[in-house]
């Protein structure tokens, strides 16, 4: 369990779970459906083998995996008196969130999670408390909003207009009452970092602003909120490094980062120190 997760044949691991073998996974597609698989029937391997192809798996996956759940910890923050949500965005700038308990149930058949329009696909999925902000971003600005201003809806509906942008949107992330700072990592390996009032409160569909300046050919890769207590894993096609949120010299919103790895960022993952 404490070995390193490497790639295989180039294939960088993308979700990483460590579940008990009697419980469930739900498993989300870019195309709105989620579906209920059992950790038992995940074929045990060796750590550097391939593994088995998860549509033999789950027959009706036909699209790209856009995240991974742990049941028992979707059914505890299900129970919480303060109220947690599972909050969407879509490529074509569409946002919601939905109840959890519309989804711990889903079948190995598969459920609808959202409903998506011609062309339009899921971006990103979190899981957020009621008294937290989301982020949510294109490839060159940023727009943060209460979670309770993002509209509540079922399963089988549209979203509501994210941001008012004609970019597509690019990622989301989450806010806590704990968030010191706010991380931007580029294409490009520039990293910045600013005070979580650098990005001010705004009303949904707002326009957003910028949280970084963007060399020429450069573009935002993800965005974070955090404090220095974590770490961002990158991943990129010929190595996974770590660097300490604390060692990102603290700059502005309109500030240009500084170069802290290579170009061609594949994956960032914000991890907590233990």
């Amino acid at each position: 369990i404490n070995d390193p997760i490497k790639a295989y044949k180039g294939d960088n691991a993308k979700y990483v779970i460590i579940a008990d073998n009697a419980k469930d996974i739900l498993i989300f597609d870019q195309m709105g459906k989620v579906f209920r698989l059992q950790v038992h029937k995940i074929p045990f391997t060796e750590k550097n083998s391939a593994g088995v192809d998860i549509r033999l798996l789950i027959k009706k996956l036909t699209s790209n995996i856009i995240s991974v759940m742990y049941i028992p910890i979707l059914e505890m923050l299900a129970n919480k008196k303060s109220k947690y949500y599972l909050s969407m965005v879509t490529t074509k700038n569409l946002i919601k969130r939905i109840d959890l308990n519309d989804i711990i149930n889903a079948t190995t058949s598969g459920i609808t999670y959202t409903k998506l329009n011609k062309g339009d696909s899921v971006k990103d999925i979190i899981v957020v408390n009621h008294k937290s902000d989301i982020v949510v971003y294109t490839k060159s600005k940023a727009l943060r909003m209460p979670v309770e201003s993002t509209p509540y809806l079922k399963r089988s509906t549209l979203g509501n207009i994210a941001m008012k942008t004609t970019e597509d949107i690019d990622g989301m992330s989450v806010v806590t009452r704990e968030t010191t700072d706010i991380v931007v990592v580029t294409n490009k390996g520039r990293f910045n970092r600013f005070g979580v009032a650098g990005l001010p409160i705004s009303d949904r569909n707002r326009s957003g602003g910028k949280v970084i300046k963007l060399a020429k050919g450069d573009y935002i890769h993800n965005i974070f909120g955090c404090n220095s207590n974590y770490v961002l894993r990158i991943i990129r096609a010929d190595e996974v490094l770590d660097i300490n949120v604390s060692d990102i010299p603290i700059g502005s919103s309109i500030s240009a980062g500084t170069k802290m790895c290579k170009d061609g960022v594949l994956k960032v993952e914000l991890i907590k120190k233990e």
